[in-house]
């Protein structure tokens, strides 16, 4: 649903963009907001101010929706949660975080802290709007008056807000994966089982069903010539798809219960030398193997990284006269994990550097190279030499793989390990499974 994104600031050190999708939404809000609410409600006035008005008044709706982003992302911070970035989209916000909470009540929290937010902006615009003389103007909308004298723009303006502040509010708090209120029940069920994949199963069955109960919904409206059926077509299928992905993200979860990032290193990487040139590495290395990651050697150390997007963002008239150690990048969380971390962690590291691998390091020392596509495979074949072992009294109880490893192979990380292939087409892209808090439009 998230193409290409414009940043358009930076709040709390988070970088807020915009997707191009989003350009059009906001069109289409100003539109129907001018045509069937203001517009009939100042008749008497140009046009030209109406839709200004509109304007602002979509405006600070969307502002509304980066709050509760903001909210999410706050929290998050807070619990040690590094947050990528905000997006502003066709079906509305969705905060980007890396990784997941570690504790059922901080994901619970977390999760309701933006419809909370709404909810707190609902009733700041309803009193103000109250206040300023809106009461004939709510019971107009509601059909017990008639509106005998114009409001003020401002009275019209906090109106909107409030109802639609309060609309978001109850349509983020339904039970179903991945809406606020999925993640929440996710998070009490958790809470009281003590199993994450029961949790998140049914949580996604949930928001399986009211994705369905959408579809339904919208093709019976666009079918009697409401054009807000194609807004629930879109919610439906978008909640399906979020809903398949939280079930596949409790699957590889459980699958990597137990083990550790040591379990899967491969070792002897190729490394790369810091005073190659670019144009060498991207002959000798990236035109020869399917990998994205390199260690970068600085003289008798591991200094760095290089990845294929570092390369791509380097101009190519550059190429052969730079050397890599002048493009990698550092050593840091985001490219490095110790033997001991845990597999799943990695896993979804490995999904937020872009590259699908990650060097192994301790101590300094460069032990190997992991990648996503080597773990599930790997998983595979650890989970088969256990269930053919026969099982005895004196066996460790370590490390052991669940009984039952589900098919993984819709998985497909987008590299390979250089030693394993030299294939030149490379593998489609993984899910991501780093945790996002959505907001969708009414």
């Amino acid at each position: 649903m998230i193409g290409p994104t414009i940043q358009i600031a930076r709040l709390f050190g988070i970088p807020i963009r915009i997707d191009i999708s989003w350009i059009l939404v906001f069109v289409l809000f100003v539109y129907f907001v001018t045509q069937d609410f203001f517009g009939p409600l100042f008749p008497d006035v140009n046009q030209g101010l109406v839709v200004w008005l509109a304007i602002l008044t979509i405006l600070l709706f969307f502002f509304s929706v980066l709050l509760h982003e903001l909210a999410h992302s706050l929290v998050a911070i807070t619990q040690g949660l590094k947050v990528k970035g905000i997006v502003l989209f066709i079906l509305g916000g969705v905060s980007q975080l890396e990784g997941e909470p570690r504790t059922p009540w901080v994901e619970f929290w977390l999760a309701l802290a933006g419809p909370f937010v709404n909810l707190a902006i609902g009733i700041v615009c309803g009193w103000f709007c109250l206040a300023f003389g809106g009461m004939a103007l709510v019971r107009a909308v509601l059909g017990q008056d008639v509106l005998y004298e114009p409001v003020s723009p401002a009275v019209a303006v906090l109106f909107w807000l409030s109802l639609q502040n309060f609309l978001l509010f109850l349509f983020n708090i339904i039970p179903g994966f991945p809406m606020d209120g999925g993640r929440a029940v996710r998070a009490f069920i958790w809470g009281i089982s003590h199993n994450y994949g029961l949790a998140t199963r049914i949580a996604a069955w949930l928001g399986r069903g009211i994705g369905y109960f959408f579809l339904g919904l919208g093709v019976l409206l666009l079918l009697d010539g409401n054009l807000t059926g194609l807004w629930l077509l879109l919610l439906g299928f978008f909640l399906l798809n979020a809903a398949r992905a939280g079930l596949s993200q409790a699957v590889l979860r459980e699958a990597f219960e137990g083990y550790e990032v040591g379990q899967f290193v491969q070792p002897n990487p190729l490394i790369v030398p810091g005073q190659l040139a670019v144009e060498l590495l991207v002959q000798e290395y990236y035109g020869r193997y399917n990998a994205s990651l390199y260690p970068v050697r600085v003289g008798e150390d591991i200094a760095g990284v290089v990845t294929r997007a570092l390369v791509q963002r380097t101009p190519r008239r550059d190429w052969p006269r730079l050397r890599v150690n002048q493009i990698m990048a550092p050593l840091g969380p985001e490219y490095v994990v110790g033997p001991h971390a845990p597999a799943q962690d990695a896993f979804n590291r490995m999904a937020a550097n872009s590259t699908g691998s990650l060097l192994v390091m301790e101590g300094g020392m460069l032990l190997g190279v992991v990648s996503q596509v080597e773990m599930l495979r790997m998983l595979r074949v650890l989970s088969l030499m256990k269930r053919s072992r026969p099982s005895t009294s004196s066996e460790p109880s370590v490390l052991l793989p669940p009984p039952v490893i589900p098919d993984l192979s819709a998985y497909q990380p987008p590299l390979e390990s250089p030693a394993s292939s030299t294939s030149d087409r490379p593998p489609p892209e993984p899910p991501d499974p780093s945790d996002h808090y959505e907001r969708f439009g009414p």
